[in-house]
Order: C-alpha cells, then structure tokens, then sequence
C-alpha cells in the first residue's frame, strides 16, 4: 500500500558502509537533539500522485515520494575551508549508488528514480542534504 517501503529503504541504507546509521521519521523529527553519529541518513516520505486510475476506481498507479536525509558533520580544519561539502560528495554518491534504478522486492515496484529535491541546510559545521527518489506502483482495494 502506501508508505510501506520505508523499513526496505532504511535497511537498504544500512547497508552503506560509510553511514554511521539510518533511521525512519520519528527519528528525523528530533535531529537537532538525536545527537545521531555522523554521517547518517533519515527517511522521509515525501507524497504520492495517482498517474493512473482503473475506470472502476478499484486499482490505481501512482509514484510516491522518499526522501533520503543525509547528516553530515565536521570540525576538522584539516579538510579546508568547507570540510562539511568535503565530507558530503562520498555519502552523496553512496546513496545515489544505493537507490538509483533500484527495484524493491515487492510487488508491483518499478526502480526508483532521481527527483528534484529541496535546497540542504547548511549550517557552521553541519549539512543536512536531500536526496529525493520517486517510485511507482499498483495500487489495488479490495472487494
């Protein structure tokens, strides 16, 4: 159904070596005082759109919305002057290896795709940059 592929998505995550963690929505909800090792990853569902709907109203395409949240921090002067977007292009490129054009074990997902995402927070010596993915699948109620 709906927001069911959050756990794949975190489990999927977890599987980067270089991610300190990954973690659902209620996780997120308290980042500024999770205190969370850095880098780490939240998830967050983003939406759905229905793309198609059966003329009987009963099963339906849609693409949903996940963003993946990645929480880079650093206090090393060693990096040069912005060692926090030093620090972001592995874990950046990490999960777009993860995720694009991948297909979740279930039925009816077709591969995620890359989608515009909203601008980072950056602040001093933290970023929390947006990865956004849509992916589309059939819906069916039933009867």
């Amino acid at each position: 159904m709906l927001m069911d592929l959050e756990p794949l998505i975190v489990a999927r995550l977890a599987a980067i070596p270089s991610l300190l963690g990954a973690y659902g929505a209620a996780e997120f909800a308290a980042v500024s005082k999770a205190g969370k090792p850095s880098p780490c990853a939240y998830v967050l569902y983003g939406g759905y759109r229905p793309v198609q709907v059966g003329d009987d109203g009963l099963a339906a395409r849609v693409e949903e919305s996940w963003m993946v949240v990645l929480s880079l921090k650093s206090a090393s002067p060693a990096q040069g002057p912005n060692p926090v977007r030093a620090a972001a292009r592995p874990e950046v490129a990490a999960v777009l290896n993860a995720f694009m054009g991948w297909t979740p074990d279930a039925r009816s997902y077709k591969a995620f795709k890359l989608a515009a995402a909203p601008r980072p927070e950056v602040e001093a010596a933290r970023l929390l940059l947006p990865v956004v993915f849509t992916v589309e699948h059939v819906i069916n109620v039933d009867t």
